[in-house]
């Protein structure tokens, strides 16, 4: 395994181990609040600590990090043609629904966007999961970062 390839299969490693924590819990009386509560990311985005820029938002299916555009207004998105081949939309399944401070934009495509707090969010098309390229590009694309870390501490039923 290379060195490039260790923080991407980490990242794959920790979401799949806690999903396999979290499946079975009738013979483990800890569980964690995420239990407990619904939940506050869409499935298709996951959150890390990505060292120096705290936590970021990622796409779950490949850990790709997450941008926004200062040029999007909130709810709405204006990063069509070249910008959307640039910057993919990350794309809410037909039947998504909101949850926590995500909500779905309407693109002019029919296509369904996931929005942080009513900011439509990309994925960089060939970035790189260990090098990302895209924070700050142009002085108008960011990296999605979480205000705090997630805190899911054991709770006794």
């Amino acid at each position: 395994m290379s060195a490039r390839q260790a923080p991407i299969l980490l990242f794959l490693a920790a979401i799949g181990s806690g999903a396999a924590a979290q499946s079975d819990t009738s013979s483990n009386p800890v569980t964690t609040t995420a239990e407990k509560r619904s939940p506050v990311n869409p499935p298709e985005v996951a959150m890390v600590d990505d060292g120096q820029k705290g936590h970021v938002y990622r796409r779950a299916a490949d850990g790709l990090r997450l941008y926004t555009y200062d040029r999007d207004p909130p709810g709405r998105t204006t990063c069509y043609e070249g910008c959307a081949a640039a910057f993919n939309p990350l794309v809410a399944p037909r039947d998504a629904v909101a949850v926590g401070e995500w909500s779905i934009v309407p693109r002019k495509t029919g296509i369904r966007q996931w929005a942080l707090k009513g900011k439509p969010v990309y994925v960089m098309f060939h970035d790189d999961p260990v090098k990302p390229a895209g924070d700050g590009l142009q002085g108008v694309w960011h990296l999605v970062q979480a205000m705090a870390a997630p805190v899911n501490p054991p709770v006794r039923k």
